[in-house]
């Protein structure tokens, strides 16, 4: 029994601590800490500026690829999955926006839920307002 959680809160601890520290000694130290234990978990294996400039996500015919990393992760999905996927990450970035013009429009402030919404037409992102005051989107097209 490794307690994972216990040893993922010293980690996390661990990099605060780095993340605060100003001294190189120190930042050595700590630093050294947190890959030796990352290890033993199997994380923090790569240097994160490394990771993510060779990094790259490929998405084919039935699978989602990361690749440039070692090792490589392939996840084979259905294409109606990745679509939900792409469809799940577009509504999560618009979210706020949707957030935004809602209040707006509660507010009675339309000229800018009107902006808001000219705003995603631009993303291809058609809001559609039903009578019981409630709003889908859909993509243009």
């Amino acid at each position: 029994d490794l307690n994972t959680p216990m040893a993922i809160s010293h980690l996390h601890e661990l990099a605060h601590q780095l993340n605060k520290s100003s001294d190189p000694t120190d930042q050595a130290r700590l630093k050294g800490h947190l890959v030796a234990g990352g290890a033993v978990l199997g994380l923090v294996q790569a240097d994160p500026e490394d990771w993510f400039k060779g990094a790259e996500i490929v998405v084919s015919a039935g699978a989602l690829k990361l690749t440039g990393y070692a090792p490589s992760i392939t996840i084979e999905v259905s294409p109606e999955s990745i679509d939900r996927l792409i469809e799940e990450r577009e509504q999560a970035r618009n979210s706020k926006e949707f957030e935004e013009r809602e209040q707006a429009r509660n507010s009675k402030e339309f000229a800018i839920a009107d902006e808001i919404r000219n705003r995603l037409a631009a993303q291809g992102i058609i809001l559609e307002d039903s009578k019981d005051g409630t709003t889908t989107w859909r993509r243009a097209g």
